[in-house]
């Protein structure tokens, strides 16, 4: 536990397939422990996964029969064991590492990376080679991502972005840029929720797909498609607030997300959330071109004659995106400020959309960092002035 690894160039690693049933190894791997501090790093050329905050050990690995549901069985292995605490396992802090090149994932975990925070990192070229099949390859990858905040990442040319998969609860990601990714941006599966995404720029063909309940997106730039998958067939467990105490398990209705304050670029908008199992929120969402809104929105902005053309690219420093945005959009009192209060509470976990500490919180920054307009904050991730018609 509490060990540091900063400053290190960690390359060309003949590391194992890392599924969330057994075992999981990468070239730098925390070993069901916490409290690590991975920071400043440079990860590359992992046969697998460059970094693992995953499952551990034990002979039972053997015995898992791999299918569609095989993580089911680790779960229950997983909570049988008596370990998976908030006192004993994660909380670790992984930030500021260059992380690309690597055959299966970038960073994987099963139930070893929840209570963590993953922030500033560059990942790319991740399953670029499509060596392997399996249901564990992107640029970050979680099972169980309890009380996690991904923060400020750089993702791109990677098979998928991130992908948040079974008991994603209390989790948050925010304010990550990805792009040029093959499937998807962001995928959340098989999850009760909350789930706060806000503030992220997602411009790859698929921005987001939704296989989960309990989502709040908040103030996203989805430049490409938005679709919702529903799995109803499918359960899995649920905890109590900020914590890994099982407290029951359900099947994953469609539905009980909100969707407030997003720009919307693509053909098909959220027209993919028209019919659901469970209540829906929609409100302040702005939809360009084509792009059409939900049914259940009253009184959506539509800019069907808008340029909702750009252009995406790395720099020396970093990335360049160049996007028209009307000022016209942010008009007085048409979107309010977006808080715990008004996203309310998940509808089978009855948590709401909080800070890790259980305090409340407010989405009153944009992308930058800078201040929100709190009477009528502008769609989207960036909070732009009456006077400015574009933004680089």
């Amino acid at each position: 536990n509490y060990i540091t690894l900063r400053g290190f160039k960690l390359s060309q690693a003949a590391t194992p397939w890392s599924p969330p049933t057994t075992e999981q190894i990468g070239l730098v791997g925390v070993n069901w422990s916490k409290g690590w501090v991975i920071e400043d790093n440079v990860i590359t050329h992992s046969r697998c996964t460059g970094l693992t905050l995953g499952k551990y050990f034990d002979r039972d690995d053997a015995k898992i029969s791999y299918g569609f549901n095989a993580h089911y069985q680790t779960v229950k292995r997983v909570l049988a064991r008596g370990d998976w605490t908030k006192d004993n396992i994660g909380s670790h802090i992984v930030r500021n590492n260059h992380i690309a090149y690597c055959g299966q994932a970038g960073i994987v975990g099963s139930h070893g990376g929840a209570f963590c925070e993953i922030t500033g990192n560059v990942i790319h070229d991740i399953h670029v080679g499509h060596r392997f099949g399996g249901f564990e390859q992107a640029g970050i990858k979680l099972h169980a991502p309890v009380d996690t905040t991904i923060s400020n990442n750089l993702i791109f040319n990677c098979n998928m972005g991130i992908w948040l998969d079974w008991m994603t609860q209390g989790a948050r990601i925010s304010k990550n840029a990805m792009y040029d990714n093959h499937d998807w941006d962001l995928f959340v599966e098989i999850s009760h929720g909350p789930c706060l995404v806000d503030n992220n720029i997602l411009m790859s063909k698929v921005s987001l797909l939704d296989s989960a309940q309990g989502g709040a997106y908040v103030h996203n730039l989805f430049g490409g498609t938005v679709r919702q998958r529903p799995e109803a067939m499918r359960s899995t467990q649920y905890f109590k607030p900020h914590s890994a105490e099982c407290v029951g398990e359900g099947k994953v209705l469609d539905g009980d997300d909100r969707f407030y304050n997003n720009l919307i670029l693509e053909d098909g908008g959220l027209q993919s959330y028209d019919v659901n199992q469970e209540e829906l929120w929609m409100a302040g969402n702005v939809f360009l071109g084509k792009a059409q809104p939900c049914r259940l929105e009253n009184e959506p902005l539509c800019d069907a004659t808008a340029d909702n053309r750009f252009t995406i690219a790395s720099t020396d420093s970093g990335i360049t995106l160049e996007l028209k945005l009307d000022s016209t959009w942010g008009k007085e009192g048409q979107r309010k400020l977006v808080t715990t209060e008004r996203l309310g509470r998940t509808t089978l976990v009855g948590q709401g959309f909080e800070n890790p500490d259980g305090s409340a919180l407010e989405i009153d920054t944009d992308y930058f960092g800078a201040s929100r307009n709190r009477e009528d904050p502008f769609p989207g991730p960036f909070e732009i002035p009456e006077t400015i018609e574009s933004v680089q």
